[in-house]
């Protein structure tokens, strides 16, 4: 059968860029409605806006989406929908952070200033012509090796809080009403660092990641799994100088949801149990270490270094393991929060947050998705990688409507 026509659950994600000055004082009415709906999932109350994904009966989401309304500055959210044949949750929570994304920059405001949005088809397009266009990639180096779209610049960032420092790093940023950007004197003495993280630096002058003459008004388009990240991360861009700064509407699910695998090679790492999507939004072989939850394709999992719940070529051989990568439930929380922030890049206690709700961490040997795994199990630790959990990240099979 189908897996539409197994789902018999809901699951709908959302977020929203807005003040909430009283932020704590919404705790206790979020965990009443949760509560009396039987929803499962977790909700971020930010100072900077809300982020959620909650599960349940057809019913149960109505009736959230019904309760947002009833606050005008959650009015009007988009709304992902999509349709599950069980609720990838244990419990219910309902977070307090400081961001829904933590960048660590406090001048990024997205409900003030953000990235104007192109919608999937129109992206699509683009690309189809050959627009000279700069496709840059905000996400996390483990999800990037998954896939990525074609030509696509990958920054190899651990976390979403190097955002900031690698793309100034490696791509010459535009000053402020000059019409060239020039690489600077802080981007040309770290050009030997960026050919030891084997970044896309490509050299000194207006050349960067294959693009001569990058100035201001460079069409530049940045995505990420379902759109939070881009919220900041095109505000940021803006803020450095850039004038056409796009971001994809929706994220890569909503793309792959309107437009298949165009233009696409490889998978899509999510944050939850499933672990990666193909284009056409079904689940794959790919599953996640248990000791160091780096995602592992089928190709990796055939690895002498890969033994089930012990190590993977990841980690194999290191005392230690390597660095973590975030499992089910610790993407970008939005999917996926240092300080008490939020976040699809979150700190470590944010991931500990998202890991509650799916029913915490690991209590027994075996890999994610892999044999033996009872569950999706799990080890908090690691070195800390900072995650959150994205809206969009949640990977619906179907979407219906959102950004």
């Amino acid at each position: 059968p189908s897996r539409m026509a197994t789902a018999s659950k809901t699951h709908v994600t959302g977020y929203k860029f807005v003040d909430l000055p009283d932020r704590d004082a919404l705790r206790q009415p979020f965990r009443d409605a949760t509560a009396r709906l039987g929803l499962k999932g977790l909700v971020l109350l930010c100072d900077e806006g809300i982020n959620f994904f909650v599960a349940g009966t057809g019913e149960a989401c109505t009736g959230f989406t019904q309760f947002l309304e009833t606050d005008e500055r959650f009015r009007g959210i988009p709304i992902k929908t999509s349709y599950v044949a069980e609720v990838p949750y244990k419990r219910m929570l309902v977070k307090l952070k400081r961001e829904i994304i933590a960048l660590g920059m406090d001048e990024i405001r997205p409900a003030d200033m953000t990235g104007a949005y192109v919608a999937p088809k129109e992206f699509k397009r683009w690309l189809d012509e050959g627009q000279d266009v700069v496709v840059l990639d905000t996400r996390n180096d483990y999800e990037t090796r998954l896939g990525t779209f074609d030509g696509a610049v990958d920054l190899k960032i651990a976390n979403f809080k190097e955002f900031p420092e690698e793309v100034i790093r490696q791509l010459p940023l535009p000053c402020k009403g000059e019409e060239s950007p020039g690489a600077g004197a802080d981007i040309g003495a770290d050009e030997d660092k960026g050919a030891e993280k084997g970044s896309n630096w490509s050299g000194g002058g207006d050349t960067a990641f294959g693009h001569p003459s990058i100035k201001k008004e460079t069409k530049i388009v940045m995505y990420c799994t379902g759109g939070v990240r881009c919220e900041k991360a095109s505000a940021m861009m803006m803020n450095a100088g850039f004038s056409n700064v796009y971001q994809l509407d929706g994220g890569i699910i909503n793309y792959f949801q309107e437009c298949g695998g165009a233009h696409w090679h490889g998978e899509c790492f999510v944050f939850d149990k499933r672990v990666a999507l193909d284009p056409e939004l079904n689940e794959t072989a790919t599953i996640t270490c248990f000791k160091c939850r780096q995602p592992l394709t089928i190709v990796e999992q055939a690895s002498e270094e890969y033994v089930v719940g012990e190590s993977c070529p990841y980690c194999h051989g290191k005392a230690n393991g390597t660095k973590a990568a975030p499992t089910a439930g610790g993407g970008e929380a939005s999917g996926t929060e240092a300080e008490a922030g939020g976040g699809e890049d979150g700190p470590l206690e944010a991931r500990m947050s998202v890991e509650a709700a799916f029913g915490g961490s690991g209590d027994g040997g075996g890999d994610a998705k892999g044999p033996g795994a009872a569950g999706h199990k799990r080890r908090r630790g690691g070195d800390g990688r900072e995650e959150g959990h994205e809206e969009g990240s949640s990977s619906p099979l179907r979407v219906r409507s959102g950004s």
